[in-house]
């Protein structure tokens, strides 16, 4: 994660441009003359804004949001309270301060203007702020929390600095903000001001409380000299996960985790076994397998060169590995078609990082191999339904297509290609148009599409046995009570599928609304070297599903990973329950232990967050009694039980 702060204006007040790992970032209380600084913080960090959130109406806050705004098409957010500041400068700023020191002023509301609630959570480029009304230095005053995440401490923006990483507020006296929702760590108290009278400033370097307001800059160290925006970088670790990528750390990734077991389970319950292959493979693989005309081998692959001079690449998809895999283990061969597996793991492709879109990807896949069958593709897309179903999801769609085979696709083909070549095409797409045709049917750019309005459509070329294969599909999947949609467009941006091609989308995520696709591809296996072995298969992305189950906010009824939570008071009280944990854990309870030698105040607090639904304590009188005190952390009961039973008397409350 990325804090870039800098002051701006005559008051120096503190900007922030917030972004996480990706391309997207949130620009924080833009003042007076911060829209410079903000173009040249964007430009360094290559960020794009998505939104502008304001802490609070005074003009030293709100004085760049009508550029700024403006310039990037994002929409402003602030409390009802204070909405009026933004398009009344005088009031903003207050009489007695007077307007000469702000200069000329672009002042007004943007186009886009949206309003905050008190204990609301605001989600934007994949960050988490909980708002808190806090009103005192305006009526609108609010301040955004983000909690802690991972090695990221909790940040709390209010008015001019941050609380938890700098220690100093910036509030009236006798004011501090309520808790923030979801944000771990005490709020840092308000400087006091006693009523012996004025409280004079303190020296600019001064760390202590009632020190003279500061900028980030000067905050950061004693007599720091002013630095430009670039040094003003807030670095919260000394390392980052590499541009478009993501970490997945507790608790989201038991989210995560879900997801792989709630798709793999119909899978494993249907004769498919698991495989796992390399996470580079030749270059060539892919180059005949995905097309040497697709996006994807031509611009978005990451391809090495290794001491030895082979050419590798990190795998951009699954199939094409698992089929290879296949072939040289000889699976084939074991006289058991077809051939069904399952895998999931890590892909990499080079593109444009955005919500739903990143250059690393979890799927979870499953190909079925050597056999021609429309219930083998019927099977998958049931499969498939059928996990999202459990998930809990509901708002997806199945697309579905026949692609023809290689009877009836060169016709199909010619006269596709005929009618592109008078089309309005730029050269890479023309290019395109002589390799494979149906790769421009999936071109997204809208001038491409308004010329694709009269294309020839394949339904119309199918020959008699595809167009029977399709029926036989279709039959199937109704007869199943699965819903599908009919998209004779659909074309998979892979050159291998053949026939049954299909696309599982959700409404809920915008562009980037593909959840995962599939199909046949009956000619793959020869085209690197193997026999001739129709096959089918897809893969569905954990990454949006996840997406898609917060679309629809959908909560997963995940176990808790701390089912009891051990707390000893004293060195003989801790090999005692270290060795309860011990056995807890062999019998298959989740358990942990409070290691560090903390109190009982701070290990109880532990035993909370980790949401153990019970806590085992015991001290040097317990051990005396050869008891354990066994409390219930949802009800507050706490019950003394002798130590000889604690392990069997935890497992039957536990069930």
């Amino acid at each position: 994660m990325l804090i870039a702060g800098f002051p701006a204006g005559a008051w120096g007040t503190n900007c922030y441009l917030v972004a996480p790992a990706c391309e997207e970032c949130v620009i924080i209380d833009p003042g007076h003359q911060a829209a410079q600084g903000v173009e040249e913080a964007l430009r360094k960090h290559r960020l794009k804004p998505v939104a502008v959130v304001l802490t609070h109406g005074h003009i030293d806050h709100v004085a760049s949001v009508v550029p700024v705004c403006g310039a990037h098409d994002v929409p402003a957010w602030i409390h009802p309270e204070d909405r009026y500041m933004m398009s009344d400068p005088e009031k903003a700023l207050g009489r007695s301060i007077g307007m000469p020191l702000m200069g000329e002023l672009t002042v007004g509301e943007p186009d886009d203007v949206k309003e905050l609630t008190d204990g609301s959570k605001l989600t934007l480029a994949g960050l988490e702020f909980g708002v808190s009304h806090a009103p005192g230095h305006t009526k609108g005053s609010v301040t955004f929390g983000m909690p802690e995440a991972g090695d990221v401490p909790p940040v709390l923006f209010s008015g001019d600095l941050l609380f938890a990483l700098l220690r100093r507020t910036h509030r009236p006296a006798r004011r501090r903000p309520r808790r923030v929702a979801g944000v771990a760590g005490p709020c840092v108290p308000a400087a006091r001001r006693l009523d012996r009278g004025a409280v004079r400033p303190r020296p600019p370097d001064d760390h202590r409380p009632r020190a003279r307001r500061q900028s980030v800059s000067e905050r950061l160290g004693r007599g720091a000299a002013p630095r430009t925006v670039d040094e003003r970088r807030i670095h919260v670790s000394t390392f980052q996960a590499p541009k478009g990528t993501y970490d997945l750390t507790p608790p989201r990734s038991a989210t995560f985790l879900a997801v792989r077991e709630a798709i793999s389970a119909p899978l494993r319950d249907s004769g498919y076994g698991y495989i796992e292959t390399p996470g580079f493979e030749n270059v060539e693989l892919f180059a005949r397998g995905v097309g040497e005309s697709t996006d994807i081998v031509t611009k978005e692959m990451y391809t090495l060169t290794t001491k030895g001079g082979d050419q590798l690449a990190l795998r951009p998809e699954g199939t094409a590995s698992v089929l290879r895999a296949a072939l040289e283990a000889n699976l084939h061969k074991a006289g058991n078609l077809p051939v069904k597996l399952w895998y999931s793991g890590s892909y990499y492709r080079y593109e444009r990082p955005q919500a739903g879109r990143y250059r690393h990807f979890s799927q979870v896949g499953a190909e079925a191999i050597g056999t021609e069958d429309p219930a083998l593709d019927a099977e998958l897309i049931i499969l498939a339904d059928q996990a999202y179903r459990s998930l809990g999801l509901r708002r997806f769609r199945i697309l579905l297509n026949s692609l023809g085979d290689k009877e009836c696709r060169p016709v199909y083909r010619e006269a596709l290609q005929t009618f592109l070549r008078d089309l309005d095409l730029d050269e890479e797409t023309r290019r395109r148009i002589e390799i494979n045709p149906l790769r421009v049917l999936d071109d997204k750019r809208a001038d491409v599409q308004k010329q694709l309005t009269d294309a020839p459509k394949l339904r119309d070329y199918l020959c008699d046995a595809c167009k029977a294969y399709h029926e036989e599909v279709r039959a199937l999947l109704t007869a199943a009570g699965v819903a599908f949609e009919d998209d004779e467009k659909l074309v998979r941006g892979l050159d291998y599928y053949t026939r049954t091609t299909f696309e599982f989308v959700h409404d809920g995520l915008g562009s980037q609304s593909a959840v995962g696709g599939g199909g046949r591809y009956d000619g793959l296996s020869e085209m690197i070297g193997g026999p001739e072995l129709p096959s089918v298969g897809w893969a569905l992305g954990v990454d949006r599903t996840v997406l898609a189950l917060e679309a629809e906010s959908v909560e997963l009824d995940l176990p808790a990973t701390t089912s009891v939570y051990a707390v000893p008071l004293g060195e003989e009280a801790r090999r005692v329950l270290f060795g309860v944990v011990t056995e807890l854990r062999r019998a298959g309870i989740a358990a942990d232990f409070a290691f560090g030698g903390r109190g009982l105040k701070g290990a109880m607090k532990s035993a909370n967050r980790s949401g153990a639904r019970y806590t085992l304590v015991a001290g040097e009188r317990d051990l005396a009694e050869g008891v354990v005190q066994l409390k219930d952390m949802e009800s507050g009961e706490q019950s003394a039980v002798p130590l000889a039973e604690a392990a069997a008397e935890l497992a039957k409350r536990l069930g």
